[in-house]
């Protein structure tokens, strides 16, 4: 039975229980709405909505949280130091695969560390981690970390968006300037003349309107020089075009814990 009066029609009435849980989700969790015209939801799907994520956050508030290492099991184990050299890696698959068994999961760049580095960031810095008990429906969630969110690793990430960059600077694959904003700086660089976004996308444009992907062989990352203090990095890269070598770059800012492109020096732009 609603809680308001019958003049209501059941479209006002949705609504009106919608706004009750949005104000229980704001003086209960600090919740903030904001969901623009262009995007509305219809009264029934904005209530079902709504009232999926209230009644995912009680139950996430009545199942409470556990360390990690509690969470799994309080399993035994051997800190490094107790491990010789040739255990660390059938230890670490041993407790990767129990940890996914009980619903955590790790992932890490491959063949970018040692099995001693993981092992012991799980056993130091994972085992501490306090997560929510609650894992879903029928218990049928889990938990996922990345190890870079803990320890960024900037040439990885350099090399994976440089060369994501080019495919779409050099291949043509996936150029869409609405992603220009989160990208690259809001003023970049070319050849060293700044200029805004909008003028370094069409100047983008303009080159691959004069030079058909198919001039381009081949291209690669040469070098990767990262300034962590200054929050600044270079990628040297090459170009191979009409039996042409060029070198060229690319530079880059740490924002937000993310590399943005502010900067391309190639001739041919």
């Amino acid at each position: 039975m609603s809680m308001f009066p019958e003049e209501l029609s059941p479209e006002e009435n949705l609504r009106a229980e919608t706004e009750i849980l949005k104000l229980k989700m704001e003086l209960e969790n600090g919740a903030i709405f904001h969901v623009s015209d262009e995007h509305k939801l219809s009264p029934d799907l904005e209530f079902a909505w709504i009232n999926h994520i209230y009644n995912y956050e009680k139950l996430c508030k009545e199942a409470g949280t556990a360390r990690v290492y509690d969470f799994i099991g309080q399993p035994p184990y051997k800190v490094l130091e107790d491990l010789v050299p040739d255990e660390v890696g059938s230890a670490l698959v041993d407790l990767l695969s129990l940890m996914n068994s009980k619903g955590i999961d790790l992932t890490f760049e491959p063949d970018c560390y040692s099995s001693a580095t993981i092992y012991k960031f799980i056993i130091e810095e994972l085992f501490p981690y306090e997560v929510n008990r609650y894992l879903g429906p029928d218990e049928g969630g889990c938990w996922v970390f990345c190890y870079e969110d803990f320890h960024p690793n900037h040439q990885s990430d350099l090399n994976r968006y440089t060369f994501e960059y080019l495919d779409a600077l050099l291949g043509y694959h996936e150029w869409n300037p609405e992603f220009l904003d989160y990208t690259h700086d809001e003023t970049i660089s070319i050849n060293g003349q700044l200029m805004p976004l909008i003028n370094y996308s069409n100047c983008i444009v303009d080159f691959h309107t004069c030079y058909p992907k198919s001039l381009f062989e081949d291209w690669d990352i040469v070098h990767i020089e990262i300034d962590l203090e200054g929050a600044v990095a270079t990628v040297f890269c090459s170009l191979k075009m009409a039996g042409q070598k060029e070198d060229f770059e690319i530079t880059y800012r740490l924002s937000n814990d993310y590399w943005v492109i502010t900067g391309l020096n190639l001739k041919y732009i």
